[in-house]
């Protein structure tokens, strides 16, 4: 395979079982019916997948399921923090007193 073709199926290297696979989503592939929503895998990442469907060249992508991202800020988070508060603490440097 060409390093530069499309990546259509995962390369046997990377076989996946059915609980990674639906987390973990290859972007494209002519003649998947299957259409991945963008609140699931970002817009970006949707319009890729939509272009690699329809056949046009797209590079060998993939996305995490936003359900990955969700548990990771759950299980990172100090509790009683919620992820608006520490982005704004991450821009600015001090904590959001208002939350």
């Amino acid at each position: 395979m060409d390093s530069r073709e499309p990546l259509r199926t995962p390369p046997p290297a990377l076989a996946l079982s059915a609980r990674t696979a639906d987390l973990l989503h290859v972007l494209g592939g002519p003649g998947r019916r299957r259409t991945l929503r963008p609140l699931r895998i970002g817009a970006k990442a949707a319009i890729v997948d939509r272009l690699g469907r329809e056949d046009l060249p797209v590079p060998a992508s993939f996305a995490l399921d936003a359900r990955v991202f969700a548990r990771f800020v759950e299980t990172s988070l100090p509790r009683g923090h919620d992820l608006g508060a520490a982005i704004k603490e991450a821009r600015t440097g001090a904590p959001d007193r208002a939350a």
